[in-house]
C-alpha cells in the first residue's frame, strides 16, 4: 500500500514539475539572459581640451553640447575602454539656459580631491535612469 501512494505522489510531481518551471520562467525571465538596455546618450563637448589658468588648479570646466537628465551618474576612467574609475576625481554636471537664446546648455566640471587636477586625458561616461552606461568622452586638461 505504501508503495502505491509513493508512486502516485511521484507521478503527480512529475506531471506538475514542467508546469511549475514554465510559470517560474515567466516571472523570472529566461535564466542566463540579461534584458537588453539601451545605452545612455554619450556626452559630447564643444571643446574636448581645456588649458588650466594656473599650474596648480583644483578643477576645470568643459562646455558640453549634450544635455543629460538630473540624477544621471557620472564616472571618470583612466582609459577609453575597460580600465578603472579614477578615485578622487569628481564630476559636477550643470544644465543651464543660454542667456541670449534661452537654449539649454550644460557644463561639466572635473574636480580633484587633492589640491591639483593633473594635466592628462580623462574619460567620462554617464548613466541615465533606466539606461546602460554611455560611451566615454575623452576630456584633456593641459598645463598653462
Amino acid at each position: 500500500m505504501n508503495l502505491f501512494l509513493t508512486e502516485r505522489r511521484t507521478n503527480r510531481l512529475a506531471f506538475l514539475l514542467p508546469a511549475l518551471l514554465f510559470f517560474a520562467g515567466l516571472f523570472a525571465g529566461c535564466p542566463g539572459e540579461a534584458p537588453e538596455i539601451d545605452p545612455s546618450a554619450a556626452p559630447t563637448a564643444a571643446a574636448a581640451t581645456v588649458v588650466k589658468t594656473s599650474a596648480v588648479q583644483k578643477s576645470v570646466t568643459f562646455t558640453l553640447t549634450s544635455i543629460h537628465p538630473a540624477g544621471s551618474i557620472w564616472k571618470v576612467y583612466d582609459t577609453d575602454t575597460g580600465g578603472k574609475t579614477l578615485d578622487g576625481i569628481f564630476v559636477t554636471y550643470q544644465k543651464t539656459l543660454s542667456a541670449g537664446t534661452g537654449e539649454p546648455s550644460s557644463k561639466l566640471m572635473l574636480t580633484s580631491a587633492a589640491n591639483n587636477l593633473d594635466s592628462l586625458t580623462y574619460y567620462v561616461s554617464v548613466t541615465e535612469r533606466d539606461r546602460a552606461e554611455s560611451e566615454r568622452l575623452a576630456l584633456t586638461v593641459n598645463q598653462p
